[in-house]
């Protein structure tokens, strides 16, 4: 996916002060544009033009992360015009970054960019085969993946009856009514809600192995 904000403008300053002096030649200065990406592991890149516009250049930028919620998560101090956020971060789906531009001549004020804001992907992980068998490896089916609120996992055999149903995101044990059932092909059904309030649901097929 792609963030882009407002097509870029730069803008000249010209003024005619008390005693009627013009000056119509003012320093162009072209405010901070931010702009990002995220990938389908959840990594976000970040980018934005080099402020433009104080004599004495910029001496750094400060990129800001927020949370849903609007509150700061952390700022870090960076001299370049690209930023790659690759850290892990489970707990913050929704997120947030801002940059401000702080010049070389402190008496100048910093100049701020557009916020852009992501959600990243629950990224469901699932097996496509288990062996309930008592060895301890493998022995249940579960559907996991990031920023999880809620999931409603169903099970069905090969007709659509109904074996399994569970609204606190438990394991399968491909047993029912203490009986295990039947070497074969099974399907399944995942109702979740993430963090960001998103619900969506996901089906496969999950083979079922009676291995001694």
């Amino acid at each position: 996916a792609s963030y882009q904000p407002q097509e870029n403008t730069c803008y000249r300053v010209s003024y005619t002060d008390v005693c009627s002096n013009q000056n119509t030649s003012g320093a162009e200065a072209c405010p901070l544009s931010l702009d990002g990406t995220i990938n389908k592991k959840n990594i976000i890149t970040l980018s934005w033009n080099g402020y433009a516009g104080w004599k004495n250049g910029v001496k750094n930028y400060q990129l800001d992360k927020f949370n849903k919620e609007g509150g700061l998560i952390n700022s870090s101090n960076v001299t370049a015009t690209t930023f790659v956020d690759d850290q892990a971060d489970l707990v913050n789906q929704q997120v947030s970054y801002k940059i401000t531009a702080l010049a070389n001549d402190g008496a100048l004020i910093p100049s701020t960019s557009n916020t852009i804001t992501f959600v990243k992907e629950t990224n469901l992980f699932y097996p496509t085969v288990f062996t309930p068998n008592g060895d301890s490896v493998n022995d249940t089916f579960t559907v996991s993946g990031q920023f999880i609120a809620k999931m409603d996992l169903k099970i069905y055999d090969r007709w659509g009856g109904l074996l399994f149903s569970s609204d606190k995101n438990e394991p399968w044990s491909g047993y029912i009514n203490g009986k295990l059932l039947s070497e074969g092909a099974y399907v399944w059904k995942a109702i979740v809600t993430d963090f960001a309030g998103q619900t969506f649901s996901h089906t496969g097929t999950i083979f079922l192995i009676t291995k001694k």
